[in-house]
């Protein structure tokens, strides 16, 4: 599961950066207070934590800040998928509890 769970956060930092990569309007929440960013000219090395960090918060429902419709929808959609794998995950858990009890 926890494979799963990090493949699944691989994909959404890859999407939101394909999203974002291209038109640079994407603050990360942690430059909000500044309002600038030093993330477009970061190397990909350190872009992908970055991102890999935000995809997890993502998925279980952080603020991301958009700055667009189309980020806003995006990031919705995320958070509502997030939250379906998030249940999922933790269903699965209580079973495997509730099964080893008996």
């Amino acid at each position: 599961m926890l494979l799963i769970l990090l493949l699944i956060v691989h994909f959404t930092a890859c999407l939101i950066y394909t999203l974002v990569g291209e038109t640079h309007s994407w603050l990360p929440p942690k430059d909000l207070n500044n309002q600038t960013t030093t993330f477009y000219s970061e190397t990909p090395g350190r872009q992908y934590p970055i991102m890999f960090y935000y995809g997890l918060m993502l998925i279980v429902g952080n603020e991301m800040a958009p700055k667009s419709n189309v980020q806003t929808l995006f990031f919705t959609i995320l958070i509502l998928i997030g939250s379906l794998i998030m249940a999922f995950i933790f269903g699965s858990i209580a079973a495997a509890m509730s099964s080893m009890g008996k």
